[in-house]
Order: structure tokens, then C-alpha cells, then sequence
């Protein structure tokens, strides 16, 4: 994929992110976030809210991956890991399951509408693609016919 796409994704869902765990702990067990002096969303890494969100509410996450799993986001976006479409895509369901695990409507939508942004990106990018080869095929076509006209011509002239 280009790095355009995966940066005018991956750094907003990666906050995104930040914004539902600290939504997350301040209606859940604000002390913490009095306690670790989290102010605002971005005060801590997303591996680090996961991190404390499951030390600090266990019982109620039985399986625990759904937050595990954005970790990867983060790593992905910060270190620039170059993907192919199916791992953008795999890392967006990622990030709706972890909106869905910290039930956060507001981050779902807003999810939703990268994953949108996405398909619609790359359909375009398809459809520019299709119309190249179509091109490339109509100019090769073209080519040929100037080459039999030419070949014409030279017969004629040779009469």
C-alpha cells in the first residue's frame, strides 16, 4: 500500500484508540487516571492503557485479546511497518473490536468511517488501475493497426 494511505489512517486510528480507553478509565475508575495524571487522551500510549486497563479491571475482560490486539496498531503506525491491503484491513477490525470491547459508540463510528474511506480509496485506486490496462491494451490494438497500415502502404508503394 502506499505509506499516504496508511499514514491518513493509522496515526488518527491510533488516536482514535487513545480517546476510547481514556473514555474508558474515566467513567470506569477515574482515580487512575487522577492517579497517573492522564489529562487528556494522548498523556499515554495505547499499550500502556491497555496495559492498566486490564491490571486494573480483569474480571471483566475474560478474554483479554481484544485489547492486546490494538497494541499493534500503535506499533504499526509509530515504526511505519509497511502493509498490504489485507493487514490495513485486518488492523482496522482489530480497532472496531477494541471500540467494541471498551463500548465505545463514539470510536465505532468513527472506525467505520476509516474503514469506509478506505474501501472507497482503494476502489478508486482499482478503477484507475482497470483503466490503465484498458488503455495499455486499446494503445497496443492502435499500434498494431499502424503497423499493418504501414506494411500496406509499403506494398502499394512497391507496385
Amino acid at each position: 500500500l502506499p505509506y499516504a494511505l496508511q499514514h491518513a489512517v493509522l496515526p488518527p486510528l491510533q488516536s482514535f484508540l487513545e480517546e476510547a480507553c481514556h473514555r474508558y478509565i474515566s467513567k470506569v475508575f477515574p482515580q487512575l487516571l487522577r492517579q497517573k495524571g492522564w489529562t487528556f487522551p494522548q498523556s499515554a500510549e495505547l499499550q500502556v492503557y491497555t496495559r492498566d486497563i486490564l491490571v486494573a479491571q480483569p474480571q471483566h475482560f475474560t478474554d483479554p485479546t481484544a485489547l492486546k490486539n490494538l497494541n499493534e496498531i500503535r506499533h504499526v503506525a509509530v515504526h511505519r511497518v509497511p502493509l498490504v491491503e489485507a493487514k490495513l484491513n485486518e488492523l482496522l477490525e482489530v480497532a472496531a473490536e477494541g471500540a467494541r470491547v471498551l463500548e465505545d459508540i463514539q470510536t465505532q463510528l468513527k472506525i467505520l468511517e476509516l474503514q469506509v474511506f478506505v474501501k472507497k480509496w482503494l476502489e478508486k485506486r482499482r478503477d484507475s488501475e482497470d483503466e490503465r490496462e484498458t488503455a495499455r491494451k486499446r494503445i497496443e490494438f492502435l499500434e498494431s493497426e499502424i503497423k499493418k497500415m504501414e506494411a500496406e502502404i509499403r506494398k502499394l508503394d512497391a507496385q
